[in-house]
């Protein structure tokens, strides 16, 4: 899956990886790679969802001092 997202962001294709990570977390809600991966592109996007992104790093396992961050980013925006 990481390959996927990095493949798709190379080729300028991101909304190809976007949709494939949808799926398998739709698939596999407690997918940590493919919510991890999601969550960058949902911050790749233009503009960034800082919000969805901090709930699928949360789902991710990440560290509650890097999902506050994001959630305060998604305030600021």
């Amino acid at each position: 899956m990481q390959s996927l997202n990095a493949a798709a962001a190379a080729g300028g294709a991101r909304d190809r990886a976007f949709s494939t990570l949808n799926d398998v977390v739709a698939f596999d809600p407690e997918n940590k790679v493919a919510n991890a991966e999601l969550a960058k592109a949902y911050l790749a996007r233009q503009p960034p969802d800082y919000g969805t992104a901090a709930d699928l790093m949360e789902r991710a396992g990440a560290s509650d001092a890097e999902v506050k961050a994001m959630r305060a980013r998604a305030k600021s925006h």
